[in-house]
């Protein structure tokens, strides 16, 4: 595989990883913690590791990630919330920055649509009227 394909993959998982990740309080070995006791430790955003180990070994090996071990979420880093952010506004994918605050959410902006491709157009059902 070509080494923009890879770069291009590991970008789209990030993103992709921040799309579905949401804001908790960094509990120790994630346990439960009484309510009161919750403000004492630091938010981070967290991510599911349904992707391939592969990918997560290379994004957690330039610190975008920590996997942590092989069970449980995966904390995105500060400099990989930053990269997502980054990646997701060159797709013209906004999302709202309050990274400490709840879990992100695509706003709604009335950007004009996406030119589509001639192979796509190809597809798309004909329209009757």
């Amino acid at each position: 595989m070509p080494a923009q394909q890879k770069d291009t993959i590991r970008e789209l998982t990030l993103m992709l990883m921040y799309l579905t990740s949401w804001v908790e309080h960094d509990t120790p070995a994630l346990r439960a913690v009484k309510k009161k006791e919750l403000e004492q430790y630091p938010l981070v955003r967290r991510s599911w590791k349904g992707y391939d180990f592969g990918l997560l070994n290379d994004l957690s090996a330039v610190g975008l990630i920590n996997t942590g071990s092989r069970s449980g979420p995966a904390l995105i880093t500060e400099k990989g919330e930053n990269e997502a952010l980054k990646l997701s506004s060159s797709c013209r994918i906004p999302l709202r920055p309050d990274i400490r605050g709840c879990p992100s959410q695509a706003v709604r902006h009335n950007f004009p649509p996406l030119p589509l491709s001639p192979a796509t157009v190809r597809h798309l059902p004909k329209q009757h009227g």
